[in-house]
């Protein structure tokens, strides 16, 4: 269970313990889990500012993460809540539809 913010092109994301502590009501999301190597987690550390110094904005996490009725461990980079007060929260559970039909047309 999470919570989405709009951060424009993609989405920030907020586990639970995290929503619950702003008051906010997490929600199950679709998304998408891919394999990736060693390698592929470097480049996304310095994507999400993790690398070469954090920022702060948002912090990396291995998590369990049930898929089709079985528990895998996953890599996810959760936006921490002093960076999304300003940030509309999205009141659904798929990104791209919301952002297609909401955000990209405004």
């Amino acid at each position: 269970m999470v919570c989405l913010f709009d951060r424009g092109w993609y989405p920030g994301l907020m586990l639970q313990d995290q929503c619950a502590q702003l008051n906010l009501k997490a929600r199950a999301i679709k998304g998408e889990v891919y394999a990736y190597e060693k390698e592929v987690e470097i480049q996304l550390d310095h994507i999400e500012s993790i690398l070469p110094t954090p920022k702060g904005e948002c912090l990396k996490k291995y998590i369990e993460l049930l898929l089709n009725g079985q528990w895998l461990n996953a890599l996810e980079y959760e936006i921490m809540p002093e960076f999304c007060k300003k940030m509309l929260l999205i009141d659904a559970n798929d990104w791209a539809d919301w952002y297609a039909n909401t955000r990209a047309k405004s």
